[in-house]
């Protein structure tokens, strides 16, 4: 028997709607002592906002992060796995 991933993943989640701006998200970040935000709306996953998607879309890009919204940046389509999923399975 491996580790699954319910094993190793964190169980308390942030979320965030698209609509919020970047700098916002930097800010709950920064609160929740968090690097990446689920992006949410209503009861459906939109994305996921990960302090790397605003360095390398905003700050890199020259844009204005209070300007930028998280639906604009985030990473999206978000692969979705089950906690009982094997860690092995998970990677491939």
């Amino acid at each position: 028997m491996g580790l699954r991933l319910e094993d190793v993943v964190v169980r308390k989640v942030v979320t965030i709607r698209p609509e919020i701006s970047a700098r916002a998200a930097t800010d709950i970040m920064e609160a929740k002592s968090t690097s990446c935000l689920i992006v949410m709306t209503d009861d459906r996953i939109e994305g996921i906002l990960t302090s790397r998607d605003v360095i390398q879309r905003v700050v890199a890009g020259g844009l204005d992060p209070s300007v930028v919204t998280v639906g604009e940046i985030a990473t999206h389509p978000v692969i979705v796995l089950r906690p009982e999923t094997f860690l092995g399975e998970a990677i491939k």
